[in-house]
């Protein structure tokens, strides 16, 4: 097998591969590495390659598997870490110079149980300037979209959807605060995974937002985020945020059939002002999943045009603290808008931040209403494709209208109310950029939410398409 049909595996194919020892864990990981080393510069979607550390550990793992000792699906494959997940011995800026010099002594709890289950850690991935954003950074540069190096790969996680869809690694983790894992692996045409909020650990995460941020993963498929779901979900006692609740086997939910799940379509807000490739191919995707037997049902919900609002209020209240030393000591090297932020935060009252969370509160129960009357919510990802480097407008309907806050505005609602939500690959625009249906699940059920979307992978080729990278 070349090195380029190798990187193009998921997760699973090449767990089967480095199980049956078909290829070594040396062989993927090397040619993930020359791979990212050749291409990045123009994706700039890593901050640092570990080159020396991976290849050891790829070492490692090939002896032990060698041995008779197989860790499971992620033993031996390659994958990459936004540069926020603590990563011991390694070198974790948070998207800012102000961290360029950090290293720390312990792993985060995610990163150790990938650590535990045999995952290669190729390197660290960039992302907006601590995680606050959807478009640039700064301090290590713009991360270029996988399919069109002029457009963006959207935010925060840019580096690990770009990281991803270009094959430059097999799967990678990001952050989730307004839509920072679902919006990256929706412009750049891959799967990504907003869990539950306290499925799964940020002990050794650094905060945006205390309240709204979330990991998880992107990844090729829907199975290859069920592996990684089986690994890094459950219960951490240094994360008191996170739910006893028993984790189920991912996998095993991906029974291929959907056949009387109750499909629900929230209107108006998750479909007005579209962009109309995103309308078509959004639409295409529900009218299958009904031909799958899904039984799709539309809903009426009223109080979400205050949500944007309401999540900048909580997340300005949480990086008025936050950043709070940052801003006294370093704010002449702060992102703008990161400073804005934390500026905002530090002149937010009390009695906003109150009606915030009140509103927050609204905005929660309000969906938990509606996926309870359905099996899962199906809106669009993002309402438009990956605008320009350099846009700060895209047109809806006629009309200028600035871009940041249309990428936020579909993913953000399900950050306020902590349930699952899911993008799936389900069409390609006429200017050749991906377009994602959304899938919302019940508190905790992400199962249910990744077998109605490996169901519509399995129907379409969708997640096949790749860009075409050079």
């Amino acid at each position: 097998m070349d090195a380029t049909t190798l990187c193009r595996l998921t997760i699973g194919q090449l767990g089967e591969l480095i199980r049956s020892r078909d290829i070594s864990p040396v062989e993927a990981t090397e040619a993930a590495l020359e791979r990212a080393e050749r291409l990045d510069g123009g994706y700039n979607a890593f901050i640092a390659i570990w080159r020396d550390g991976a290849i050891q550990a790829a070492r490692d793992a090939e002896r032990e598997i060698a041995g008779g000792h197989y860790r499971g699906p992620l033993h031996g494959v390659p994958i990459a870490l936004k540069d926020i997940f603590a990563t011991r011995g390694c070198v974790v800026t948070n998207g800012s110079q102000i961290y360029a010099h950090d290293v720390p002594d312990d792993d985060a709890t995610v990163v150790e149980r990938l650590r535990a289950a045999g995952a290669i850690f190729m390197g660290s991935l960039n992302l907006y300037q601590f995680a606050c954003g959807t478009v640039t950074n700064p301090d290590y540069g713009p991360v270029r979209n996988a399919w069109n190096r002029e457009h963006i790969a959207g935010g925060s996680s840019s580096g690990s959807g770009t990281a991803v869809a270009a094959d430059m690694c097999f799967g990678s983790l990001g952050t989730d605060t307004g839509g920072s894992i679902r919006i990256p692996a929706v412009l750049n045409g891959i799967v990504g995974l907003k869990p539950t909020y306290g499925r799964v650990s940020r002990h050794g995460v650094f905060p945006l937002s205390g309240s709204l941020d979330h990991a998880g993963p992107l990844t090729k498929d829907v199975r290859d985020t069920a592996l990684m779901m089986n690994v890094i979900a459950g219960y951490d006692p240094k994360d008191p945020t996170t739910s006893a609740l028993p984790v189920p086997d991912y996998t095993a939910a991906l029974i291929g059939e959907i056949d009387g799940v109750r499909v629900g379509m929230p209107q108006p807000y998750f479909f007005e002002d579209l962009q109309p490739s995103v309308r078509e191919a959004v639409m295409r995707a529900i009218e299958q999943l009904a031909g799958l037997g899904g039984v799709v049902e539309e809903q009426t919900l009223n109080h979400l045009e205050q949500a944007p609002d309401i999540l900048w209020d909580q997340i300005a209240g949480d990086a008025g603290v936050v950043h709070a030393d940052h801003l006294a000591a370093h704010a002449e090297i702060l992102d703008p808008d990161v400073r804005q932020l934390a500026e905002r935060g530090a002149r937010l009252l009390a009695t906003d931040y109150i009606k915030a969370q009140q509103g927050r509160e609204a905005i929660k129960q309000e969906l938990l209403q509606a996926v309870e009357r359905a099996d899962v919510l199906v809106t669009p990802t993002s309402p438009i494709v990956s605008p320009q480097l350099g846009d700060d407008t895209v047109e809806i309907s006629g009309q200028a209208v600035p871009m940041r806050p249309m990428l936020r505005r579909l993913t953000l609602p399900f950050n306020l109310s902590g349930l699952p939500a899911c993008t799936v690959p389900c069409g390609i625009s006429p200017e050749g950029l991906p377009i994602g249906l959304q899938i919302v699940g019940k508190p905790f059920d992400e199962a249910t939410v990744l077998r109605v979307a490996h169901a519509y992978e399995r129907l379409t080729n969708w997640h096949e398409q790749r860009p075409v990278v050079a």
